[in-house]
């Protein structure tokens, strides 16, 4: 993680991890490796399942 263990400032990077992965960016191996530790983590994954999972639209957003 950014500083050893996971901290408050991973969780700040967390929604970057998204977008990298959203639009396909590319990335360094070194940033991959981190990319793929915080998708690895249980409470990214359980986020990012609840995300998929909402329903809540707002229609002048969604076709941005």
């Amino acid at each position: 993680f950014l500083f050893g263990a996971f901290s408050g400032a991973d969780a700040m990077y967390a929604p970057v991890v998204h977008r990298f992965r959203t639009y396909a960016i590319p990335v360094k191996p070194e940033a991959q490796h981190y990319v793929d530790a915080m998708m690895a983590l249980p409470a990214f994954q359980e986020w990012t399942r609840d995300g998929l999972a909402e329903t809540l639209r707002i229609e002048r957003f969604e076709t941005v």
